[in-house]
């Protein structure tokens, strides 16, 4: 049973560490790879953890890929950067 435990934390973590960087993917807008996702994270992960984080948080529709390893929030656009400045 203990290792059920462990898990269920774990599942949560991950699901609570997405939120939070969909919240700052929000808040910033842009293009995000897995290095600019990795610098939201209180304490610095190994690379395949952002990825695996961008990666489901595209399966879910929150984001959308515009290349390998390379994501932003549907219908955002690089000329919207261009007209905010």
């Amino acid at each position: 049973m203990s290792s059920e435990v462990p898990e269920t934390v774990q599942i949560i973590g991950a699901i609570e560490r997405r939120q939070r960087l969909l919240e700052a993917i929000r808040a910033a807008g842009g293009q995000w790879d897995w290095q600019r996702a990795r610098e939201t994270y209180d304490v610095r992960p190994e690379p395949r953890v952002p990825r695996r984080d961008l990666q489901e948080l595209c399966r879910g529709g929150y984001l959308t890929r515009v290349e390998t390893g390379l994501y932003e929030l549907p219908g955002w656009s690089a000329s919207q950067a261009g007209a905010a400045e």
